[in-house]
């Protein structure tokens, strides 16, 4: 039997249809892959300073505190911020610093000092737990603050507000719900090579504190910098160089731990999957940067300390602090070396922010709350923008704009011309609030009431307007 002829022009008319179709098949899959972005992609929340979970000490089953933090970070989660479980916590999740463990005691019905901070650091971080994973943050990277610990102010040695001696009691208590699973077994134990364990040797006294998490492009890590100095037998203050001066502890990294940090950057560093690094500690390292109601603590040797250079020298895209309840970003003044810090707020949720990653790219957002109430308004603006693009490795490009704008200290931190005078409430101060607001009205300075303010015009920025009466 003979094959039938197929006519040249069906032919080329059938293949065209082919070709046609595979395209517009090609086309719609490269949109839904752009569309849902690529599998490296990363988003993560940060909110440093939260404070507000010390306060279920008080009433472990507060139902409306904890459904109200609930609701707000699913708003987070649904509204600001791409497809993520992650919340990355920069310190002081608890306000331990204003609580005495006679306090606690008195809450906890604990007779015994460390019992009383065991079962509070508990429930509060237990309860830290559930507001998270019932919003959908499954994965919490926690860091230790001086809050966790009990406060700055209780770490002198002796003396009526002294908690040194609890201080082993509230890391434990830190430990065990934030560290630990059910079992017992660590969460962040999964090494990025065997000479780079994901925690630091127990030697190092930051065995159960500092660790390291690896998540798509992206690695974390978290370090716990508050050392108890000289066995916690004296306070510690060495004048000369500018170390210490919070009672026994300062804040620092060196020895077995600085030396576990550093494997863990030369790992991830060789490791070409890895393209973000990522690293929390609570004090900024960096100065200046702004500052309200806080206690202000640094970390010794500031940018020349080892913590710093190992940074610097492997190139690690951002450091994320806290502790001072303010904004600011800062870049590394060393050639070559493209470190910014990042020093954000984020008490009881009136500011966070929201980090978006590609292989090449970083996207940082800042949102503040906006609404009537002191609180819990559940309602928020961006307030800034920071973009690192990566897509030409030698030469990444930072941009940079309203709260996330990299500091100037080259000129006047606070420039007043004294030309014009302004209702306080025309420019708000980020943590100045009154009673029932949460953009300050007035604020009463030695004695005298305040309702007008001369605005800073230097790189402080409103944070630093004066007010007058």
């Amino acid at each position: 039997m003979v094959a039938p002829k197929l006519d040249l022009a069906l032919t080329a008319m059938l293949l065209f249809r082919k070709l046609a179709t595979t395209t517009v098949l090609l086309s719609m899959l490269a949109s839904t892959a752009a569309s849902v972005g690529g599998d490296n992609d990363l988003s993560f929340l940060v909110i440093a300073d939260l404070h507000a979970m010390s306060d279920f000490v008080s009433n472990h089953s507060n139902i409306e505190l904890k459904n109200t933090l609930t609701a707000i970070l699913q708003n987070i989660r649904d509204n600001y911020i791409g497809e993520t479980d992650i919340v990355l916590a920069p310190g002081d999740v608890v306000g331990f610093g204003q609580m005495s463990n006679e306090n606690l005691i008195s809450l906890t019905g604990k007779s015994d000092i460390n019992e009383a901070v065991f079962d509070a650091a508990s429930t509060s971080y237990a309860k830290t737990n559930e507001v998270y994973q019932a919003a959908g943050f499954t994965t919490h990277i926690p860091c230790v603050g001086d809050h966790e610990i009990g406060g700055n102010r209780g770490f002198v040695v002796s003396g009526l507000k002294s908690k040194l001696n609890s201080i082993s009691s509230y890391r434990q208590g830190w430990i065990d719900s934030f560290m630990k699973d059910d079992n017992g077994l660590f969460r962040f134990n999964e090494a990025l090579t065997d000479f780079s364990p994901a925690r630091p040797p127990e030697e190092s006294g930051f065995h159960g504190t500092s660790f390291a998490y690896r998540r798509k492009n992206s690695l974390f890590i978290s370090v716990d910098v508050f050392k108890i100095m000289n066995d916690g037998t004296s306070n510690y203050y060495d004048r000369s160089n500018g170390y210490g001066g919070e009672g026994a502890i300062t804040c620092t990294l060196e020895g077995l731990h600085a030396t576990w940090f550093e494997s863990v950057l030369k790992a991830a560093r060789e490791d070409t999957s890895i393209k973000h690094i990522f690293v929390e500690a609570h004090v900024p390292i960096m100065h200046p940067v702004r500052k309200v109601r806080c206690s202000g603590q640094f970390l010794d040797d500031q940018t020349n300390s080892r913590f710093w250079r190992l940074m610097e020298e492997y190139k690690v895209d951002i450091y994320f602090a806290g502790e001072v309840h303010a904004v600011t970003v800062s870049k590394s003044k060393v050639q070559g070396s493209n470190l910014l810090q990042i020093v954000s707020r984020g008490r009881y949720l009136g500011s966070f922010l929201t980090v978006d990653t590609t292989d090449d790219a970083i996207e940082i957002k800042q949102y503040r709350e906006v609404g009537q109430s002191q609180k819990y308004n559940n309602d928020y603006v961006q307030s800034g923008l920071l973009t690192i693009d990566k897509s030409n490795p030698s030469d990444p490009q930072i941009s940079t704009s309203g709260e996330l704008e990299v500091i100037d200290d080259e000129v006047a931190l606070m420039h007043f011309d004294f030309e014009s005078i302004f209702k306080i409430d025309e420019r708000p101060i980020y943590e100045m609030y009154n009673d029932d607001s949460l953009v300050a009205k007035y604020q009463v300075l030695g004695g005298s009431n305040c309702t007008e303010s001369i605005h800073n015009m230097g790189s402080f920025g409103s944070q630093y307007d004066a007010q007058i009466s």
